[in-house]
């Protein structure tokens, strides 16, 4: 397991930890530095194919979840809030915080989740959810391994990549 360092992107932070986000610590602060709304993925990145991919949002004191608002999925650098990708609206109203699942596209890229209200004001952002493919996700961790000196374990994660790559391969066979 790996840790991944603390993150701030768009007015949101979250410490990371075992590639998962930890709901304590993560915070979000408004430009004069006061506590916000905050979003964070459960996640650094996701392999193309995954489906889908665990965000976590909550209010600020005394705020709460609006009727009509929701969480959108944007390509990076995206600027129009309208050309999301994929979006849920948020279940209940009144709530300060809960967890959403959000479709994650097959391709790879880094992309940004954003807690909107109904008329597309954004409160916050989390960091770039980055959908790789098996080959970079395989290729990084025989680098990893590698530099580390563990020949055996690069033999063993080959293998379960191989095995994890046929079953897409005759997927992708049968479609053709």
């Amino acid at each position: 397991a790996r840790c991944l360092p603390d993150s701030r992107v768009v007015g949101c932070t979250a410490r990371w930890r075992e590639g998962m986000a930890s709901m304590e610590g993560m915070h979000g602060t408004t430009a004069d530095g006061e506590e916000g709304w905050s979003l964070a993925s459960a996640t650094e990145w996701v392999q193309v194919g995954a489906g889908k991919v665990t965000l976590h949002w909550s209010a600020p004191a005394g705020s709460l979840s609006a009727r009509r608002d929701f969480v959108a999925l944007y390509e990076s650098g995206q600027q129009s809030l309208r050309k999301y990708i994929d979006y849920k609206g948020i279940d209940k109203e009144g709530m300060s915080s809960g967890s959403i699942e959000l479709a994650i596209p097959n391709k790879p890229g880094d992309y940004v989740a954003r807690y909107l209200h109904a008329d597309y004001t954004e409160e916050a952002a989390c960091h770039p959810i980055s959908v790789r493919s098996a080959l970079t996700v395989l290729l990084d961790e025989v680098k990893s391994h590698s530099a580390r000196g563990e020949s055996e374990s690069v033999v063993e994660l080959l293998e379960t990549v191989m095995l994890r790559l046929k079953g897409n391969d005759d997927a992708l066979h049968r479609n053709a």
